[in-house]
């Protein structure tokens, strides 16, 4: 899996994250206020990129991605960072990836 992960920073504890980002998630893509919060929590257990913008975690998502594998986009924080709501997040998603 490569995950793309991260919004509005929000301080909830990852850490119950620890063992399936460990055993599941080949690539980390950490974007928004999180980023360095998630990472702290989270970028030990995998290969971890922290990005700038959404359009560049898609992007990412795609370069580091083999045949098989799932690109799995669950931010874990609000959408408001960047977005209006989280249908515009989902919105941008389908629209980056149409454009890949």
């Amino acid at each position: 899996i490569i995950l793309i992960a991260g919004g509005r920073d929000a301080q909830a504890d990852f850490g119950s994250l620890a063992e399936v980002v460990k055993t599941k998630v080949k690539t980390l893509i950490l974007v928004g206020e999180a980023k360095e919060h998630i990472n702290r929590c989270l970028g030990d257990f995998s290969e971890t990129f922290l990005v700038g913008t959404f359009e560049e975690a898609v992007l990412l998502s795609y370069q580091k991605s083999r045949e098989g594998d799932i690109i799995l986009l669950s931010p874990g924080c609000e959408s408001y960072d960047m977005f209006v709501s989280y249908e515009e997040r989902g919105n941008y998603f389908k629209k980056y990836v149409e454009e890949i």
